[in-house]
């Protein structure tokens, strides 16, 4: 909830990434950082994200990485809805 990963019909290292309107793309995206998680939102539309994933160079399980998209995103929701709230 509140993200979506698709991926490339013919397969690619790049995903796609869609946040959900209750996820704030800025904090989402800082809260990755601070993980050493780097994403980048598009230039036209802040809530799509290119995901490029480089296996030769992850030193990270897929666990590891899958914690830090969560708290990420756990992080965004709750800074979304604060700052809808004031």
């Amino acid at each position: 909830e509140g993200i979506t990963v698709q991926r490339f019909r013919n397969g690619s290292n790049i995903f796609p990434i869609t946040l959900g309107p209750e996820v704030g793309a800025e904090v989402f995206v800082a809260a990755l950082r601070r993980r050493s998680v780097f994403v980048y939102t598009d230039d036209h539309e802040p809530s799509r994200i290119s995901l490029t994933v480089n296996p030769t160079m992850l030193r990270r399980s897929t666990e590891e990485l899958v914690e830090a998209f969560r708290e990420a995103l756990s992080e965004s929701v709750k800074a979304a809805a604060r700052s809808h709230a004031g």
